[in-house]
């Protein structure tokens, strides 16, 4: 048996199963363990793919293309909270992160997501929208010497003097292709059989008293980074 109690998007976890340890992660973070849960999900990857080809086929159809469409999609769909953002940022809230055409994609592209019934491809897809998020907004940018960078990199939210505008659903596509390639390489040793093997929670590393005494073989974990430097995920805002 395999503890982190600090595991963050699980990769201590995920691992274990990989050399088939049996393995606990503990996170206080909701979105650490929604992407822990996400990424580890079994789903048939037939389906997988063919859910994703009708999620493209879609947004394709319905894609806005005018200032009119955008404000109109905008308007259709329930706009995310409005975050405050820590004052070191360049902008006061969440939504001014986002141009016009960018909050009308993703959320076009969400309410299709939040269609599909089959839970576990569902939530498979959300991980794909919350890693697309990182490229669409007006902090991401190329670098001169090749590359790019964006919020997360710069621990603050620095709007882009020249913005790398990517299209969405492409971002949406390679996002979803890494997920996808990930599954299939672990779907051996994480599936049906094997999942009730890995117990993924949220909850504090002060309060591990639902772990039976001397269960655990080995802790492997790294320190919560989250106050080092005023944050706020953006991610949080588009909650599913």
């Amino acid at each position: 048996m395999v503890l982190d109690p600090f595991s963050g998007s699980g990769i201590t976890g995920t691992e274990a199963m990989m050399i088939e340890r049996n393995s606990i992660n503990v996170d206080l973070n909701p979105l650490a363990v929604f992407i822990n849960k996400s990424l580890i999900v079994p789903v048939n990857t037939d389906e997988f793919i063919r859910t994703f080809e009708l999620i493209k086929a879609e947004y394709l159809s319905k894609e806005p293309k005018s200032k009119e469409e955008y404000n109109r999609t905008i308007k259709k769909f329930k706009l995310p909270k409005d975050l405050s953002l820590p004052k070191e940022s360049d902008v006061s809230s969440v939504l001014q992160l986002f141009t016009q055409k960018q909050l009308a994609h993703l959320l076009l592209l969400k309410s299709i997501i939040k269609k599909q019934k089959n839970k576990n491809i569902r939530d498979s897809l959300y991980l794909a929208f919350y890693n697309t998020l990182s490229m669409c907004n007006k902090t991401f940018h190329e670098m001169p010497s090749g590359g790019w960078v964006n919020f997360v990199m710069y621990y603050r939210y620095r709007l882009a003097k020249k913005p790398a505008y990517r299209n969405v659903i492409d971002v949406f596509e390679s996002r979803f292709n890494k997920i996808l390639s990930a599954k299939k390489e672990m779907e051996y040793y994480i599936n049906e059989d094997t999942i009730e093997n890995i117990d993924v929670r949220r909850g504090t590393a002060t309060d591990l008293s639902f772990i039976d005494d001397e269960s655990v073989d080995y802790i492997y974990t790294d320190p919560p980074y989250g106050k080092k430097i005023p944050y706020l995920d953006l991610s949080t805002m588009w909650n599913a």
